[in-house]
């Protein structure tokens, strides 16, 4: 069963809330009782469900009005109950143990919902005349149902032109519209019936989705693999009382006298934590640590912060595709109240490090034209990231090396949430409203200006010029970042990389994106355009020096080695984090062929690729088309090779 939340201030979002909660209990308390009706045993998870979304969007508005002084501050005091929301968790687990928060939780709610509704094939949730006339008859007279109408044809028309995961991030956007009527709008039984209906039928859909799309899959199964964790099980079902001790006292361990907790005083309020090797990992703003299953090997991010401000747009963030950049937060237990605004995540552990770290690392070696060509990717998916943000009606505001990541693939994850913020008129940031979480010397001239409106694009530009120009050389900063910055007014070129060709194009390009008249920076798609450019210099002479090697010739004639197109796999605008495996993977396939001899052979060895997991994982990327397309043309030209017997292919 759960507790009502104290509505001390008679909040009627608060209000509607417990109307969900005393619906459920009673629902429970029949099933219990051998007393429910079928439909009743069906309904009990969708409000489940739907208690899961209010709940938590309430107290994410909460925590907002904790720290943003911008929208509604009363919320403090209307929604202050909020802050001992312990969600859903052990009481899932009564249904589906253990307990579970996260995506695991939203795992297992498809599950209970979907189950209950079948469809008869894949489109049937949309194109069944007796749902939807079913549905329209309740709602035809609504502008609301007209519009929900609207926005279910849309993507049942779009569903077969976009990638699974887009199809699922559609599905995921529209089901919040209907979870947020649910939850504060509705209140016709009738109404909030078909809603049910609706979602559960869309559940359905996305449970199949997810797996069916392999980057979704081990994401979802991840998280209820680790939802198993007994740590996880503890800290989501803690008190108010022992988080806040979890919180304050893994901070002070940065102290420079550092003291107590020991692992055993953790594992005295949290025996969960035994089973973990803890190791720390630094961090400026954050406490972070690396939490290790001795056993299996898994390990995961421990991360004691400030709260990210807007937790709601950030929430919203998560129903579009800009959701594959964000690390995977397997818990997240918020403030409870000013004093303790600290929040503790468990999230995903990226392999690669941060950026700055891999290029020290990875790249301290290399010649100019590996630099470059790494480079390009980085900065490459970094400004893509930007640029979808933009077009979400957000922006980054601290942007550096050192606060992005990559996973072992090489793909950039956002981990540091606290720089994203929501944009204000005409896709500025207002600064008076002293939202900038952005390091200042980091930050454009403008930033420093009394003006109020900047424009984030700009902005964007600036820092991602600095991340380009830093990445490039890695100058030699000591322990005062913001002194060296300072003295880098205008920036110093006289490193030997921006003596070569390349470097001069590089130095032309970081000028422009760091210029003191923000109306002068170029657009982050220039930005792309230019980077695109410059690898496929770099590629083409690559290419070239692969075509002056010997040539074998053979009957009378010669063939140059089978290699894929040198035009890479994307346009500049798409620039997305799986172009460069994707091209490596093709390159790697075209040179498996070159002793084919048969069509046979090759059949073979095109089932055998297509049903690799790598090519699973990577062809249900927006790429899916060009990537068919590129091994059309890999099949057609090994058909030719079959085809004129007379080369031997070396």
């Amino acid at each position: 069963m759960l507790d009502r939340i104290n509505n001390r201030k008679n909040d009627l979002r608060i209000d509607r809330l417990n109307s969900l909660i005393d619906e459920y209990n009673e629902l429970y308390t029949k099933i219990l009782q051998n007393k429910a009706k079928p439909l009743e045993k069906i309904r009990v998870y969708n409000v489940l469900e739907e208690i899961n979304y209010a709940g938590n969007l309430l107290k994410k508005l909460h925590t907002d009005a904790l720290s943003v002084t911008v929208t509604s501050p009363a919320d403090v005091e209307l929604l202050g109950p909020m802050a001992n929301w312990r969600g859903i968790a052990k009481e899932l687990g009564q249904h589906l143990p253990p307990p579970s928060i996260g995506l695991a939780a939203e795992m297992k709610l498809l599950n209970l919902t979907g189950a209950n509704e079948p469809i008869a094939s894949v489109d049937a949730w949309v194109v069944s005349s007796r749902t939807k006339s079913r549905f329209k008859k309740n709602v035809k007279e609504s502008v609301e149902g007209i519009s929900i109408l609207a926005q279910l044809d849309e993507i049942h028309r779009a569903k077969n032109s976009l990638p699974p995961s887009d199809y699922f991030y559609k599905l995921q956007e529209f089901k919040s519209t209907l979870l947020i009527k649910l939850a504060f709008q509705l209140n016709e039984r009738k109404d909030i019936n078909n809603f049910r209906t609706l979602v559960s039928q869309i559940n359905q859909e996305i449970s199949k989705i997810i797996h069916h799309t392999p980057d979704l899959r081990m994401r979802y199964m991840a998280h209820l693999k680790f939802s198993n964790q007994k740590l996880v099980s503890e800290l989501a079902t803690a008190s108010i009382e022992d988080m806040d001790w979890l919180k304050n006292n893994l901070r002070s361990i940065t102290a420079i006298n550092p003291g107590p907790p020991t692992k055993a005083d953790i594992v005295e309020k949290f025996p969960g934590v035994a089973e973990f090797e803890i190791t720390r990992l630094g961090g400026a703003n954050n406490v972070n640590w690396r939490i290790r299953n001795e056993e299996s090997g898994e390990q995961f991010v421990l991360t004691i912060g400030e709260v990210p401000k807007q937790q709601v747009f950030l929430d919203n963030l998560s129903n579009f595709p800009l959701n594959e950049y964000f690390s995977h937060d397997y818990l997240v237990n918020q403030p409870s109240s000013v004093e303790a605004f600290n929040s503790v995540v468990i999230s995903n552990f990226a392999g690669g490090g941060d950026l700055y770290g891999e290029r020290e690392r990875k790249l301290a070696q290399e010649g100019s034209d590996v630099i470059t060509l790494s480079a390009c990717n980085r900065i490459g998916q970094l400004t893509t990231f930007c640029r979808d943000l933009l077009q979400h009606n957000g922006s980054h505001v601290d942007i550096k090396l050192t606060n992005f990541l990559l996973d072992d693939n090489g793909r950039l994850i956002v981990a540091d949430k606290k720089g994203i913020t929501p944009l204000f008129e005409n896709r500025t940031l207002n600064k008076s409203q002293r939202e900038l979480w952005t390091t200042p010397c980091y930050a454009p001239p403008e930033y420093l200006l009394k003006n109020t409106n900047i424009d984030a694009e700009a902005f964007n530009s600036y820092q991602l010029g600095l991340a380009l120009y830093d990445y490039l050389i890695l100058p030699p900063i000591d322990e005062d970042p913001a002194k060296f910055w300072a003295m880098q007014n205008p920036l110093n070129f006289d490193n030997p990389y921006f003596q070569t060709q390349t470097g001069q194009e590089m130095r032309k390009l970081i000028n422009s994106m760091t210029d003191p008249d923000p109306t002068n920076r170029p657009k982050l798609d220039e930005v792309l355009q230019r980077l695109y450019d410059i690898e496929n210099k770099i590629k083409n002479v690559q290419n070239n020096q692969i075509q002056i090697l010997p040539q074998i010739e053979l009957k009378g004639s010669s063939l140059a080695p089978l290699r894929v197109s040198d035009q890479p796999l994307d346009l500049p605008s798409s620039y997305n984090k799986k172009s460069n495996q994707l091209f490596k993977l093709l390159t790697k396939f075209e040179e498996s062929l070159s002793n084919i001899s048969s069509k046979e052979e090759l059949q073979q060895k095109v089932e055998a690729f297509k049903s690799s997991e790598d090519y699973q994982i990577l062809s249900s990327s927006r790429d899916s088309n060009k990537i068919s397309e590129k091994l059309d043309e890999i099949v057609e030209r090994a058909m030719e090779q079959i085809k004129d017997n007379k080369f031997n292919i070396k």
